[in-house]
């Protein structure tokens, strides 16, 4: 694709984004999940890198320990608008 389309810019599906975090949290009850997939929606569609930041502080403090491993390999410029060209 880089090569074809060199101005293409890649980004992730968020309904993907917020389905795979469900899926990594097996034994949590739904309502901590859809609160966790609500956060995640937030941080995606902060406008500004500041606010999503914050958004993102308070979606690692809801559960840090699955939150930091879903993002060890998801880079914002993929998924946040905060981030995109």
């Amino acid at each position: 694709m880089p090569i074809i389309f060199p101005s293409a810019h890649h980004a992730y599906c968020l309904l993907h984004l917020q389905m795979n975090l469900r899926d990594r949290m097996k034994y949590v009850n739904a309502s901590h999940k859809i609160g966790l997939m609500r956060k995640l929606r937030e941080c995606a569609y902060a406008p500004t890198v500041a606010c999503f930041n914050e958004k993102l502080e308070v979606l690692k403090k809801a559960n840090p320990a699955v939150i930091e491993d879903f993002m060890k390999d998801l880079h914002p410029k993929h998924w946040s608008n905060a981030y995109f060209r």
